[in-house]
């Protein structure tokens, strides 16, 4: 006889495995940008939208961050830090992308930099 509890707290993890594969997904696809002629633009969310424009001017720097897990989705985290930035909104970064492509988040960057002349070191 297979034990009840087992099985129930087993099928509650793979409901919850599933809801926050699902939940990901949704939040990914989601976000959405524009490389405007003189701003960058992202939209993100999906219940509650959020729109913010960046004008090139403002952009001070450009972080891509991967953590292990990350590298090996082939996924980044792009941050875009501005002159508006203080601590003052606990130092987050006005504009990011949680997750996103690798290679488009290398383009996004090149593009940027182009654009606002910003030399970054490799």
């Amino acid at each position: 006889m297979v034990n009840y509890l087992s099985l129930g707290l087993f099928v509650i993890s793979i409901l919850v495995l599933i809801f926050g594969v699902v939940l990901s997904w949704f939040h990914y696809i989601s976000c959405d940008f524009t490389l405007g002629e003189n701003a960058f633009s992202f939209r993100k969310g999906f219940l509650s939208k959020k729109e913010v424009f960046i004008p090139y001017r403002q952009i001070e720097n450009i972080n891509i961050e991967q953590s292990f897990n990350f590298k090996m989705m082939g996924v980044s985290k792009l941050v875009i830090e501005t002159a508006s930035n203080d601590n003052t909104n606990g130092g987050e970064a006005e504009g990011f992308f949680d997750v996103i492509d690798s290679k488009i988040a290398e383009n996004i960057r090149e593009v940027i930099l182009q654009k606002t002349n910003i030399q970054i070191a490799k």
